[in-house]
């Protein structure tokens, strides 16, 4: 397990592979009900019912209970806003994440950890919505980014990136 400062636990470890968290609608590899879950900490599973989980359906993302949501490694790209979520603390990114769309990270009030230290390289991050700048709007002060070590210079020297690099912070 990695800690960033003030040691805040960081990329815990998956559950088992079947481990599915309850309320969880999971149909041809797309959780679609996510907002019908009752744990605090929702973990995408990496399989269910034999088949890969790979992408989330924005229609599911309106649960209030949930406090901490843990992607797998097969979610490659995160298009729809955490925003849904109004009591969302922290958000732990699989090591398989390569891009995350504008807007993603809006309006999240309470989300003071963003979790990206199990990704393998520095994903693309879409800034603009048209000519706005619309990634990590809303976000509070003590909020921090978090990075495996060995990819924090490239992370905070990324074009988009570098727009939040004073919140970046390597794991340790």
């Amino acid at each position: 397990m990695c800690f960033g400062p003030r040691g805040i636990p960081l990329a815990p470890e998956f559950p088992d592979p079947g481990y599915v968290s309850q309320g969880l609608e999971i149909n041809n590899g797309i959780v679609e009900g996510l907002g019908s879950c009752t744990d605090s900490t929702v973990v995408i599973p990496s399989e269910y019912n034999g088949e890969p989980v790979t992408d989330i359906d924005i229609s599911g993302m309106d649960e209030e209970t949930i406090e901490h949501l843990v992607f797998n490694d097969l979610i490659c790209y995160v298009s729809w806003t955490l925003g849904y979520l109004p009591e969302l603390k922290r958000v732990t990114f699989g090591a398989g994440l390569k891009g995350v769309g504008p807007g993603v990270f809006n309006e999240n009030a309470k989300c003071t950890v963003y979790d990206f230290t199990r990704c393998l390289a520095v994903p693309e991050l879409q800034l603009l919505l048209g000519d706005e700048v619309c990634s990590f709007t809303g976000m509070p002060d003590d909020c921090r980014i978090y990075v495996p070590h060995s990819l924090y210079d490239e992370w905070i020297n990324d074009t988009n990136w570098s727009y939040y690099a004073d919140r970046i912070v390597p794991a340790i």
